[in-house]
């Protein structure tokens, strides 16, 4: 075989095995799993030779969530969407709102992800591996409820344009509800907990029944008057493991003329055990507040400087609007809470480390760090 005979063969060989390879993958992609466009999933796996847990909540093929790494136990969250032949993106953002690290990978089936992990800060990429792991894990779905009112909107269109003093004067009264659906093995402790998340976010302390807080919430916008508003309330994981579930409830609320929206959050921490909510007075030690609302009020001043704060030197309280991760407690302020509208929210992070001396003997907060070997 002459020398130019040869290099063809082997070029000719290197092709098909090249055309092979990306016949084979696109194959193994097209008959891969493909997840359905709405769950929730609790995943456990690794970014290279890192233990991690992530958690995955899908709404129409578009993602939210959060991961940690288990050594290390901080929440970020993640945000992304699902791609042609089962691929996703997901990515963390910063506090800026660039893009710092995104997953990009497959689903190999219904129940497993892999992919590869990019930091974008460092230049750093790692092959991840996840599989869905919900024993003891409570199972999650979404709910969505809108209710519209033109009733007022349409009479004002018919008025002269010079007439109307705000834009909103045409706006439909319009409200929106994001519902998280909790089930557990015990349907009671299951309904315990939807109830309290469902009279909490309607603000509504004496209906039992859920069609009837519902019906009463979403009939708001059909008594709105001439002032007209816009509401929506989300609620969304927080956390999720064996023993405690937490989710976050954010509100955003406009009336229509007024100088500024308002919104909040707050978040609400459940004993899967019992259903039962979950109070800074249930899992510290009776006296807490004499050495932690000090030392948090040291924290906090450290954490913003400059700030002017409503409450006077010394009197700084902790409050019970608390996210629990493996990595300790972050509690949460709104806006006008502790300071000013104009400085926003203020968040301020306590780590089990600097609060295990005062975590209460026997609460759930204890029985579960001891599973994760932490107390």
């Amino acid at each position: 075989m002459t020398l130019r005979c040869s290099i063809l063969w082997l070029a000719t060989c290197v092709l098909f095995f090249h055309n092979c390879t990306r016949e084979k993958t696109a194959s193994e992609n097209k008959n891969a799993t493909a997840p359905p466009a709405s769950f929730y999933k609790h995943f456990e796996g690794r970014i290279g030779e890192y233990a991690i847990t992530l958690d995955l909540t899908a709404t129409d093929s578009m993602f939210t969530g959060s991961y940690y790494y288990n050594k290390i136990g901080m929440p970020l969250q993640l945000e992304g969407k699902m791609q042609p032949e089962n691929k996703f993106y997901l990515m963390v953002r910063n506090d800026e709102g660039a893009v710092v690290e995104s997953f990009n990978g497959i689903f190999v089936d219904s129940d497993s992800l892999k992919g590869e992990w990019t930091d974008k800060r460092k230049n750093k990429a790692l092959k991840f591996y996840l599989i869905t792991a919900m024993e003891d894990i409570a199972e999650c779905s979404n709910l969505h409820f809108e209710r519209k009112n033109c009733e007022h909107a349409e009479k004002m269109k018919k008025l002269p344009p010079d007439s109307l003093q705000w834009d909103s004067d045409t706006a439909c009264t319009k409200l929106e509800l994001d519902l998280l659906k909790v089930k557990l093995k015990d349907q009671r402790i299951s309904d315990k907990i939807n109830l309290y998340i469902l009279k909490d976010v309607c603000e509504d302390k004496h209906r039992q029944d859920t069609s009837e807080i519902l019906r009463a919430f979403l009939s708001r916008v059909d008594s709105a008057g001439d002032g007209g508003f816009e509401e929506s309330i989300n609620v969304s994981l927080n956390f999720n493991d064996n023993m405690i579930f937490g989710v976050g409830v954010c509100w955003y609320s406009y009336g229509y003329g007024a100088a500024h929206p308002n919104s909040a959050c707050h978040v609400l921490n459940f004993d899967t055990r019992n259903g039962k909510i979950i109070l800074l007075a249930d899992i510290l030690k009776p006296g807490f507040e004499n050495v932690l609302n000090p030392f948090a009020e040291k924290k906090l001043n450290s954490l913003y400087p400059e700030e002017s704060w409503f409450f006077e030197p010394g009197e700084f309280k902790l409050n019970n609007d608390f996210a629990i991760s493996p990595a300790g407690l972050t509690f949460d302020y709104d806006k006008y809470e502790i300071a000013s509208y104009a400085s926003g929210g203020q968040e301020l992070f306590l780590s089990f480390d600097e609060i295990k001396a005062w975590i209460k003997p026997g609460s759930v907060l204890d029985e579960w760090l001891k599973t994760k070997g932490k107390n």
